[in-house]
């Protein structure tokens, strides 16, 4: 429905829908949420202020540029290949920390002159792969720590995707886990005190899962994962 002026698109009665396609329209919102399905949304040139891909986790190509939304969040899309956000010049944060970032080949988020981190799986990665950002952008595996906090403690999750056991290593010391699912249930904990962990998955249920680390110093971070 590209090139048309609407102002509403209401797509909650598709629910197998897999690609879709409005660009420059005259959308100020866009409800994907009732599209489990969508593969592949492009809404370029619209003035869309925000976007919820909480429910769109099979997605593989988002292009929104040029809208007005500020924060973005794909951290629960892990198939992604191809991310754009040109020209969006309210966004100030882009969190595309999948755990899969080695699959994203197509990656542009310049002339974006408010943007100030992009979350990611890996830093040097991100550097030497994705070159269309402006500086002073940067990217980080925790755009979210509050200023004057003390130095983020790095944490690994792998593999990712996994099947039977998930490997959680840091660099300070882990308190706590907890594991919990796409709508918000708490289906593991444990209290350790250790600086490696080993966590058997073997029961979970296939899907999209957040794992929430404390550390002995009380920082806290999150983290994604995808049980296959």
């Amino acid at each position: 429905c590209s090139g048309n002026i609407i102002n509403t698109l209401d797509i909650s009665m598709l629910p197998h829908l897999d690609i879709l396609e409005c660009n420059g329209c005259n959308l100020s919102m866009l409800d994907i949420s009732n599209n489990p399905q969508l593969q592949q949304l492009e809404a370029m040139l619209n003035q869309i202020s925000s976007f919820d891909f909480s429910q769109n986790p099979l997605l593989t190509v988002v292009r929104a540029d040029l809208n007005e939304v500020t924060t973005i969040d794909l951290s629960m899309c892990p198939d992604l290949n191809a991310v754009g956000f040109f020209g969006c010049d309210n966004l100030t944060t882009l969190d595309v920390k999948n755990g899969n970032n080695g699959n994203i080949t197509n990656f542009q988020a310049n002339n974006c002159p408010n943007l100030t981190c992009v979350q990611v799986d890996d830093v040097s990665n991100a550097t030497a792969n994705w070159s269309l950002i402006d500086n002073p952008s940067v990217y980080s595996t925790n755009c979210f720590a509050g200023l004057g906090e003390e130095e983020f403690v790095e944490v690994s999750v792998y593999p990712n995707p996994a099947k039977d056991q998930l490997n959680v290593i840091s660099e300070g010391e882990i308190q706590s886990m907890q594991i919990i699912a796409m709508d918000g249930t708490v289906v593991m904990r444990s209290d350790v005190s250790t600086s490696f962990e080993t966590v058997d998955i073997r029961d979970l249920n296939a899907g999209i899962y957040r794992i929430d680390i404390e550390f002995s110093n009380k920082q806290r971070t999150t983290e994604r994962f995808v049980k296959q």
